[in-house]
């Protein structure tokens, strides 16, 4: 089974604020259903750009505890910790991809 996830890559790795943090949890990750790899690419595209979309609009830009949202990455891991990677801006616009063989 794939791990599918878009992580909201920000302007502080660590939260700067820890208490708000505990509190509201990681809202950097989007979780993207099994079904979506059953889509054609450019469907992918859709979903991925509208899923940034609804993000950033839903935090007007800036994820709490972690700041500004600089750009996304799509992370598609499969059973042998393979990992694909998939950057794109906050537009949702593709930017590059990357893959490895490390976890």
């Amino acid at each position: 089974m794939e791990n599918l996830k878009i992580i909201a890559k920000c302007e502080n790795e660590i939260p700067t604020n820890q208490k708000l943090f505990d509190e509201l949890g990681d809202l950097r990750t989007i979780v993207l259903a099994q079904s979506f790899l059953k889509l054609n690419e450019r469907d992918q595209l859709m979903v991925v750009k509208a899923c940034l979309k609804t993000h950033y609009d839903l935090f007007n830009g800036s994820v709490p505890a972690f700041g500004k949202i600089l750009f996304y990455v799509l992370c598609i891991s499969d059973s042998e910790n393979r990992i694909s990677c998939f950057t794109f801006d906050t537009h949702g616009k593709f930017v590059s991809n990357s893959d490895s063989g490390i976890n």
